[in-house]
């Protein structure tokens, strides 16, 4: 599964703190260094399967995967990403 940001969301890091802004909604999003994490991967275009699989296993918990869906699922529905 790839995703791309689209052109009206604006991504900083502020501190250890990833800031997305929706420019046509003008709504604010912070994720935390996991979600940056996430935010670097579809930015470089990474198939998030496996980054998916690496969270789970670095978490050593199944529960980070629904964590790592809500999250996609936020950006997919605030419209910062679209698929790919």
């Amino acid at each position: 599964m790839r995703f791309k940001s689209l052109t009206t969301t604006v991504a900083r890091m502020l501190g250890d703190e990833l800031v997305l802004v929706n420019l046509s909604t003008n709504r604010m999003f912070s994720a935390n260094a996991t979600g940056a994490s996430i935010w670097d991967a579809i930015a470089r275009g990474d198939d998030l399967s496996g980054v998916r699989a690496g969270l789970i296993e670095s978490a050593g918990s199944p529960g980070a995967g629904s964590d790592f869906d809500a999250f996609v699922e936020m950006l997919l529905g605030e419209g910062l990403v679209e698929r790919a």
